[in-house]
Formats: C-alpha cells, sequence, structure tokens
C-alpha cells in the first residue's frame, strides 16, 4: 500500500503495553503495528457479528442481511 494512502495516528499505550504487543507481534511473526490492527478488526468484527445476530433475532433474516451488507459480510 502506498504511503500516502495510509492514514497515520499517533498512540499513547499504558506502561508495558509496548512491551506486551512487541512480544505478541514477534510470536505472530507481525509487526507490531500489524499486530494493533489485527487485534482491532478482530474486535470490530466480533461486536459487528453480535449486532447482526441481535438484529436477525429481533428484527428478522432480511435486517441482519442488510447489515452484514454494509459491515462488508460479518456473519
Amino acid at each position: 500500500m502506498p504511503r500516502q494512502n495510509i492514514d497515520q495516528f499517533m498512540l499513547r499505550l499504558p506502561e508495558g503495553m509496548r512491551s506486551k504487543v512487541k512480544v505478541r507481534a514477534a510470536k505472530c511473526g507481525r509487526s507490531m503495528n500489524a499486530e494493533i490492527i489485527h487485534h482491532l478488526e478482530r474486535a470490530y468484527d466480533e461486536r459487528a457479528a453480535k449486532v447482526i445476530e441481535e438484529a436477525r433475532a429481533i428484527f428478522g433474516e432480511e435486517a441482519a442481511s442488510q447489515l452484514s451488507a454494509i459491515h462488508g459480510g460479518a456473519a
């Protein structure tokens, strides 16, 4: 991805968190940036899946399908 298409964001981490991210990233073969993005995406995808399932239970399959399409196919 060309650098001009990347949104940069300064992140302040609590004491000790940088070390945890660094260790986990190394274990997973990712950069620290990729590790953080991986966990953010996973958290958002899991939340979207829960919302879609709630919509399915309350409003039916059509509402769930529409939400899924908006989110990109989660659930």
